[in-house]
C-alpha cells in the first residue's frame, strides 16, 4: 500500500493542449478578423484595424489573448487607444487580463513634458499601477521606471488605495530585492505629496506592514529574482483548478477570464466594479494543504504544453484563499489565469496567513481616515515629540524630580531613570522583571 502511495504521488504532470490561432472557427466571427492574424506585415494589419470601431476592436482582442497572439494583441491595443470611441473601462479590463499592454498605454498616452495620465485614462489609474506590479517579475526595470514617472497618478490616490497597492505589491512581486525596490519607490512617489506628521506616521507604517508581508512570503515560498520558486525542503502539492461555480443563474463578469465581458459605460462607477478572478483549487483528501482562510498561495503550473515553444513561460498565479471546505478551496486571485487553466496541473505553495498583516492594514487606514475617533491616542502616536510636546518651565522643573530623598530606598538605579523620564513623556511604557527596568517612550 506504501509503494502504491508513492508510485501515485510522483506521476508526472499530464501536458495540456495549448491554444492556438488554427483553432479558431473564423466561419462563425465577422468578416475581415481573420486577416488580422495572418497578415505578416505591419503597416497592412494597422490599416486594417483603423478601420474597425472600438466594439469590435474588443472582440479581436479577445481573440488574440484567448488563442496566445499576444504580439498582435499590441497592434490590436494600439488601435484601440488611437479610437475615437475609446471606453477607459475596457482598457482597465484587458491591461488587468493582459498587464503588459500598459507599457503601450504608457509609451502611447503619457506625455514626457507632463507625467500623468490624460482623461478618459485618469479614471482608471489605479488599475494602471496594478497593471505594473503585475508585470514587475517580467520586466523589473521597466515597471519601476514607470511608476516613477507616475508619481502624480499615485499621489492622487486615496490613502486606501495607496494601501491597497502595496498590499498587492508585497503579494505578487516576488523577488526579495525587487518588491523591497517596488516597495520603496511607491513610498517615496507618495511621500513627496505628504505634509504632515500624522500622514508621514501611516505612510510608515504602510511601508513597514507591507515589507513585513512580502517578507513572510519569502521565508514561506522562496523565489528567485524572476519570480519563479525554488525549491523547498516540503514538496507542496500538486493540485487542479476550475472556475467557480454561481449559485445563481450565469451572470458573466470581468472576474471570468475565459468569458471576459468589460464595462459597457465608461464611468469610475464601472471602472471600480472590476473585479478579481475567483478559482476553486481541488484538494485530495489523502495530500492535504497547510492552506487555510486568509492564507497567500501561490499557484505554478506543474503540466507544460504538448508543444512547447521557445516563448513560453510557466504561469505563475498568487491568490487569497477567501474560503476553506474539506477537499476544496475558492481562492480570489490577483492575475487572470491563462486561458487554459481548468486543463492544467497547478503546484500550490503555501506563503503563510495574510490575516495578521491585513488587520494591521486595516488599522493604519482606519487611523488614518477616523484619527481621533480611531484611536484617543492618535496624537501621542502619530506625531513626534517635538512637536506634540510643549516645552514649559513647569515641565522642566518636572524632569529634574529628585530622587534621593526619602520614599526612594526601595528603587534601583534603572526603576529611578524610569519614573524621572515618565514626567516629560505624554506616554512611557514601563516593563521589566522583579528588581530592573526597561523603558522605552
Amino acid at each position: 500500500m506504501l509503494t502504491e502511495e508513492k508510485l501515485r504521488s510522483i506521476v508526472p504532470a499530464k501536458p495540456y493542449s495549448r491554444n492556438t490561432i488554427k483553432d479558431v472557427d473564423w466561419t462563425q466571427l465577422q468578416g475581415g478578423h481573420r486577416a488580422i492574424f495572418i497578415e505578416k506585415q505591419l503597416a497592412i494589419v494597422k490599416s486594417i484595424l483603423e478601420g474597425f470601431p472600438f466594439a469590435e476592436l474588443n472582440d479581436i482582442m479577445d481573440i488574440a489573448l484567448r488563442y496566445h497572439e499576444e504580439a498582435r494583441a499590441f497592434w490590436i491595443f494600439e488601435a484601440m487607444l488611437s479610437s475615437s470611441e475609446v471606453d477607459a473601462g475596457r482598457v482597465a479590463g484587458w491591461i488587468l487580463r493582459y498587464p503588459h499592454l500598459v507599457f503601450s498605454l504608457l509609451r502611447n498616452r503619457l506625455d514626457t513634458n507632463n507625467s500623468r495620465l490624460p482623461v478618459p485614462f485618469d479614471i482608471i489609474r489605479q488599475h494602471v499601477i496594478d497593471a505594473v506590479i503585475l508585470s514587475t517579475n517580467d520586466a523589473p526595470l521597466a515597471a519601476l521606471a514607470a511608476l516613477e514617472r507616475l508619481s502624480f497618478d499615485i499621489s492622487e490616490l486615496t490613502f486606501s488605495q495607496y494601501c491597497t497597492l502595496l498590499w498587492n505589491a508585497s503579494m505578487v512581486v516576488r523577488g526579495r530585492q525587487t518588491v523591497q525596490e517596488a516597495l520603496f519607490v511607491l513610498y517615496e512617489q507618495r511621500k513627496r505629496v505628504e505634509s504632515s506628521a500624522d500622514d508621514e506616521h501611516a505612510l510608515r507604517q504602510a511601508l513597514q506592514i507591507a515589507f513585513e508581508r512580502a517578507e513572510e512570503a519569502f521565508e514561506s515560498c522562496p523565489c528567485d529574482e524572476q519570480g519563479r520558486p525554488l525549491k523547498q525542503r516540503e514538496a507542496p502539492i500538486r493540485v487542479r483548478i476550475h472556475p467557480r461555480k454561481p449559485k445563481t443563474k450565469k451572470v458573466t463578469t470581468a472576474a471570468e477570464p475565459a468569458d471576459l465581458d468589460l464595462p459597457d459605460v465608461p464611468n469610475e462607477s464601472a471602472v471600480n466594479s472590476l473585479k478579481l478572478p475567483l478559482i476553486v483549487a481541488d484538494i485530495r483528501v489523502d495530500k492535504p494543504s497547510t492552506a487555510r482562510l486568509h492564507s497567500h498561495v501561490r499557484l505554478a503550473a506543474a503540466s507544460k504544453p504538448v508543444k512547447q515553444t521557445l516563448l513560453w513561460r510557466r504561469e505563475i498565479l498568487d491568490g487569497i484563499v477567501k474560503l476553506s471546505f474539506r477537499g476544496e478551496i475558492e481562492i480570489e486571485l490577483f492575475h487572470f489565469p491563462p486561458p487554459e487553466y481548468a486543463e492544467m496541473e497547478w503546484i500550490m505553495y503555501d506563503c503563510g496567513s495574510t490575516a495578521t498583516t491585513n488587520a494591521m492594514m486595516d488599522a493604519i487606514k482606519r487611523l488614518y481616515t477616523e484619527k481621533h475617533e480611531a484611536c484617543s491616542f492618535y496624537k501621542v502616536l502619530t506625531e513626534t515629540g517635538e512637536n506634540n510636546r510643549v516645552s514649559t518651565g513647569e515641565e522642566q522643573e518636572s524632569g529634574s524630580v529628585s530622587v534621593d530623598g526619602p520614599g526612594w530606598e526601595g528603587f534601583n538605579a534603572s526603576q529611578k531613570e524610569a519614573i524621572q523620564k515618565s514626567f516629560t513623556s505624554d506616554l512611557s511604557l514601563i516593563w521589566g522583571p522583579p528588581g530592573e527596568v526597561w523603558m522605552t517612550v
